[in-house]
């Protein structure tokens, strides 16, 4: 804050007290500092992933979508920045879009559980099950976490595929004792694989 005292001109000290801000959780300051930096500088390159995460902290998400655009066009290859895209495009319902974003974070980062999860997350949206199977299977073998296993079993109750989602909640179930919801959800889907054996 002294050094943007005393050069307030200086684009550069208002992007590393945004990025600052960023780091420092303080979104409102971030937004404001970034804002301001982008009025002064509207070519200035860097601080929109930052800026970005600061909206989706805040829940704006066509602001945040705006943002990751400008970082994406910046750096092509980035990611995380693909990835958080898609995943603004789902919140607001733009699904077609956030299977492409999607698609490309995973070829950017095939290791990444989070891209393989979120491209899941799309493409059950689009109703394309079996592609989302695949993913879901992949974000599992990346990472044994109560949430891929569990948007796994949703996916397979959707093909129906009853017994083999049971054995997914029961692993979320296991991995995540304290999440009521893997409990709830697998109840009922005993209670429903009873009523078909009827």
């Amino acid at each position: 804050r002294e050094a943007k005292r005393l050069a307030p001109e200086e684009a550069s000290i208002r992007g590393n007290l945004g990025s600052t801000f960023c780091d420092k959780d303080d979104y409102d300051a971030a937004i404001a500092e970034l804002r301001e930096l982008f009025q002064m500088n509207p070519g200035w390159q860097g601080g929109h992933s930052c800026l970005a995460k600061a909206y989706m902290v805040k829940r704006q998400y066509q602001a945040a979508i705006t943002e990751l655009r400008l970082a994406i066009r910046q750096t092509p290859t980035a990611s995380a920045e693909h990835r958080v895209l898609g995943q603004a495009l789902l919140i607001v319902g733009k699904n077609e879009e956030a299977v492409k974003e999607l698609r490309t974070a995973v070829a950017l980062s095939p290791d990444s559980d989070l891209a393989h999860h979120y491209l899941g997350t799309a493409l059950f949206q689009v109703q394309n099950f079996e592609a989302a199977e695949k993913e879901f299977r992949l974000a599992v073998q990346l990472k044994s976490t109560g949430d891929n296993h569990y948007s796994l079993a949703a996916c397979l109750m959707t093909l129906n595929r009853y017994d083999e989602a049971l054995a997914e909640l029961e692993i979320a179930s296991h991995l995540e004792p304290e999440e009521s919801l893997y409990r709830a959800r697998k109840d009922e889907l005993v209670k429903l694989m009873k009523s078909n054996a009827r």
